[in-house]
Parts: C-alpha cells; sequence; structure tokens
C-alpha cells in the first residue's frame, strides 16, 4: 500500500499535540497524536498501533486531514435508517390520534397500538410492529394517560352555555338586600371514600396460586367540600351519610371561612340534598335553579361576630 503524504503543513506536530491536549472527544485526540507521530518521523505502522488504529484507517484520516484540516478529524453525524412514514404520512397519524377513535368509522372506541398499526398498514402499506407504533407517538409528543371521567349524561353545550352567561345567572340569583355587598364565589361537591379488603402478595412455588381470605366488609365516608379560589381557602367535613343535615353542617362550616358581612355565591350539582323541598337550617339560603338543569346556583348571607361564623338567620 502506497503511503499517503501528508500535504498540509499549516500545523506542525507540536501544534497538533497542543490541539489534542485541548480536545474532549477522545477519538480526535488518537487521530490528531498520530499524524503528528508521522509528522516527526515515525512510521506509518508504528503510528498506527500506537493510537489503536490500523494503517489503511489511518490512511482515511490523513486524507480527511489533508481536505478539511482539524475539522476533518471530527466524526460526521450518521442520518441513521430512513423512517418508514414521510412527514406528511406522520401528520396524518398525529392527526387520528388527535381526533380519537370513532366507533362506527373505525370499530373502535379508543386507539390501541394495535390498532393503529392495522391502520398504517391498510392506508400507507407499512406494516409496524407495536412497539414501533408506540415508539411513533412518543415522537409525536403522545403518552398513555389516565382519562379524566365524563358522565354520560353530560352536554358540553350546556356548560359552555353556563360560563357564557355566569354573569347574568349569578345577578338573578342575589337578592336585593346583597347590593353593596362583597361577593364570593364558591365551588362545592361531595365524594365517597371508603377501603376494601384486598389480597396481599406472598412467596410461592412457580406455578401454584395459593389461596387466602380475603374481607369483603367495607367502610366508607362523604367528603364534603368547597373551595373559594379568589381567596385560596376551602372548606371541608367529613360526614358518614350524605342528606340534608349533612348539607346543613357543611354550610355552617363554609359560613365561618367567609369573609365578614359578604355574600356568598355556592354553585352546586344537581345532586337530590342540593334540591330538596325540605328547608336549610336558614331561610337566607337559596336554590335558583340555572339554565343548566344539573348545576344549581345557591346564595347565602353570612354573618360573624365576635370572631364567630355562623348562617344569617
Amino acid at each position: 500500500m502506497v503511503a499517503l503524504s501528508i500535504t498540509r503543513i499549516d500545523l506542525s506536530s507540536g501544534e497538533l499535540r497542543e490541539a489534542a491536549a485541548l480536545s474532549k472527544n477522545a477519538r480526535v485526540t488518537r487521530r490528531l497524536l498520530a499524524i503528528a507521530m508521522v509528522l516527526d518521523g515515525h512510521s506509518r505502522q508504528a503510528a498506527a498501533e500506537a493510537c489503536a488504529m490500523d494503517r489503511q484507517t489511518l490512511r482515511d484520516w490523513v486524507s480527511r486531514y489533508n481536505d478539511h484540516g482539524v475539522a476533518g478529524l471530527l466524526d460526521h453525524a450518521h442520518p441513521g435508517r430512513q423512517r418508514w412514514l414521510t412527514a406528511e404520512q406522520e401528520a396524518e397519524v398525529d392527526g387520528w390520534v388527535e381526533a380519537g377513535a370513532d366507533l362506527v368509522k373505525d370499530g373502535v372506541v379508543r386507539w390501541r397500538r394495535v390498532d393503529l398499526r392495522d391502520r398504517i398498514k391498510e392506508h400507507f402499506g407499512v406494516v409496524f410492529h407495536v412497539r414501533t407504533v408506540g415508539k411513533l407517538l412518543r415522537r409525536l409528543n403522545f403518552r398513555r394517560m389516565s382519562v379524566r371521567p365524563q358522565h354520560p349524561e353530560s352536554d358540553e353545550a350546556e356548560q359552555e352555555a353556563f360560563k357564557r352567561d355566569f354573569a347574568d345567572l349569578v345577578r338573578a340569583a342575589l337578592p336585593d338586600s346583597a347590593a353593596g355587598k362583597p361577593v364570593e364565589f364558591w365551588w362545592q361537591d361531595e365524594a365517597r371514600v371508603g377501603q376494601q379488603g384486598t389480597l396481599t402478595r406472598i412467596w410461592a412455588r412457580r406455578g401454584s396460586r395459593p389461596r387466602a381470605l380475603r374481607d369483603h366488609r367495607f367502610t366508607s365516608a362523604y367528603l364534603f367540600g368547597a373551595a373559594c379560589p379568589a381567596r385560596g381557602i376551602g372548606a371541608a367535613i367529613v360526614m358518614p351519610e350524605v342528606n340534608i343535615g349533612a348539607m346543613n353542617t357543611h354550610l355552617a362550616e363554609i359560613s365561618r371561612n367567609v369573609s365578614v358581612g359578604a355574600i356568598a355565591v355556592l354553585i352546586l350539582d344537581g345532586a337530590g340534598w342540593h334540591s330538596s323541598p325540605r328547608p336549610y337550617a336558614s331561610p337566607h339560603f337559596r336554590l335558583n335553579l340555572s339554565r343548566n338543569k344539573r348545576i344549581r346556583m345557591g346564595v347565602v348571607s353570612f354573618r360573624k361576630e365576635s370572631g364567630r361564623g355562623g348562617l344569617d338567620s
């Protein structure tokens, strides 16, 4: 093999060694030192062996150095394997996932990787493994996450109408006596929480499945919570059941957190104990049915005396 001469002489062997000492790339450092050794008169074989490469590799780097200098000793970026889907096709898959599955059109109610794999094969003629579909979704900035629950009777149009007409609904709900008084907005809801017996894990022989007793009894309670986002405070209680009495107790707890002399507008859902004909603890608590029949707006006036709060009576 004919040795390739080093035609670039703008840097001496000493300057190449200085550049090697300053380089943070170990591979570039070895290439610089190998060329410096050749310039110092060492044989190509000795220079290649000293810098952990063979003669042909050193010859290739000498050629790169002659053409591009020290910058030519850097590794070129490897583009990798070409993607199976074009940018336009990936954008179309992005649209599928963003829009969600249609039961009539797609035959499924939500997208799984296997469903997307089949649809990609049908539309683009490209066969993916399900794991590859998952990688594609992650590259498109999708993540598998828990969904937010939605009531089957929820109506987004009614919700938007409630938001749009909220100010008018508040004005209609406030009594004339509220004129000139500060108004606070509170949102209230309840939730049932409990504990039920579960099965634990034990060490057992592989292939077996031992039996264990499970406690089928359970206990639960109800959390009543209300929050005033504007003031950053809330009021909550724990009750064994939900009824008008429990709601009255929660109203009393809310009253202890409302500002002195303020009128509290309480937004509630359509639960039965929010619309029962039975009276609440205060005649000053009124429920007004908004245009959205599932959302009710209660108006409560509170008073505080000597640091103690209570429902106006």
